[in-house]
């Protein structure tokens, strides 16, 4: 229903972000919902359960976009602001 009265009203894009979306069970059907509207995807996540199989089932579901936060490319330096090193390291593009 509001997926439904949101594309009624026009909306274009979904962002899920807030908590750790990740940590969700139905983040991947809620990315189809999405994508089923023809809305453009994008998840904001910290990274941590982000591993590249899971990744995939995203991309599968019509993910868009991902933006993880990484407080630095040296594992030492995010581990001490967010206590663990982000799983998702070995497989994202440097930015350049």
């Amino acid at each position: 229903m509001v997926f439904s009265d949101a594309n009624d009203l026009g909306v274009k894009r979904l962002k899920i972000s807030g908590g750790e979306p990740t940590l969700n069970k139905s983040l991947t059907n809620l990315i189809e919902i999405g994508r089923d509207y023809g809305w453009f995807v994008s998840l904001n996540t910290n990274g941590t359960l982000l591993t590249e199989k899971y990744a995939i089932r995203l991309l599968d579901a019509g993910l868009n976009q991902a933006r993880v936060s990484l407080y630095s490319h040296a594992p030492e330096v995010h581990t001490t602001m967010r206590f663990r090193w982000c799983k998702c390291s070995g497989f994202i593009k440097p930015a350049k």
